[in-house]
């Protein structure tokens, strides 16, 4: 299981899931994880990079695991 995998799965896999229910949010789990930060250049998307190459997209108050592209959902 990836890290990305792990906080969705914390999150219950529902990308309009923002805290798991002992208070993390989705923001306090990717820092726990030492997590790269990187924004579109518009700013539209966030994304979480974390060591293993996984990552999370934020975008438009959702959030999913990182499709086969940059910026993308898997889902």
């Amino acid at each position: 299981m990836t890290t990305a995998e792990k906080i969705a799965a914390r999150l219950g896999n529902d990308g309009m899931t923002w805290e798991t229910e002992d208070g993390m949010d989705l923001v306090m789990l990717v820092r726990s994880q030492g997590a790269r930060i990187e924004e579109e250049m518009n700013g539209a998307r966030v994304r979480y990079v974390f060591a293993d190459g996984s990552a999370i997209v934020v975008a438009g108050g959702a959030w999913d695991i990182e499709g086969k592209k940059e910026f993308s959902w898997k889902g």
